[in-house]
């Protein structure tokens, strides 16, 4: 059985933290925002659905305009 100590186990980290870095770039990882015109439609439609339950079908969608 192998013994690590928490040396190596910050040497490990510190590897890994390096190889993130060229592998991942670090501006590859901002977070992405919609523009504003998707939301727009996003919530434009939401609006616009009615989402009901059937008696024989399970749920309809109806676009109401």
């Amino acid at each position: 059985m192998t013994h690590y100590t928490l040396e190596d186990l910050a040497a490990f980290t510190q590897k890994e933290k390096q190889m993130m870095k060229e592998v991942l770039h670090p501006d590859l990882h901002e977070e992405a925002q919609p523009s504003a015109q998707s939301v727009k439609t996003i919530l434009d439609y939401a609006r616009a659905v009615s989402i009901r339950p059937g008696k024989k079908l399970d749920h309809y969608a109806m676009v109401l305009h």
